[in-house]
């Protein structure tokens, strides 16, 4: 890789992205989506940091156990897509700095209505 290009992905965020990468990026989003709207059913709490927080050991102990479901769907997906540990966690990140509301988009934007099958 010549200099401009590293100069391109490091300073002006040109990327050139894996499917493996992109698969992971979509489960992610998934992930933060389906916890999220979970955690907006059950928790009475205040939001904070741009999440609803549980406000007892009951929501607690609920929402984990939902985050604990989806994170094993998402990682069995993987291991099906044959993703790979890089693109998962550097995807991991990336939807790790959405908002709310970006992950809103992005979910409409990768997943057409009726596609979802893990609630």
């Amino acid at each position: 890789m010549n200099n401009e290009e590293l100069f391109k992905r490091e300073y002006m965020s040109i990327w050139q992205t894996s499917e493996s990468y992109n698969q992971a990026y979509k489960l992610w989003i998934y992930y933060q989506y389906q916890c999220e709207l979970y955690d907006r059913k059950v928790c009475t709490g205040f939001i904070r940091f741009d999440a609803i927080m549980p406000s007892g050991a009951w929501e607690y102990a609920q929402i984990n156990q939902h985050s604990y479901h989806q994170m094993q769907y998402i990682s069995g997906e993987a291991k099906r897509l044959e993703i790979n540990d890089d693109d998962f966690n550097k995807a991991k990140r990336d939807v790790n700095k959405l908002t709310w509301n970006g992950i809103q988009e992005e979910f409409k934007r990768l997943y057409q209505e009726g596609e979802i099958i893990n609630d």
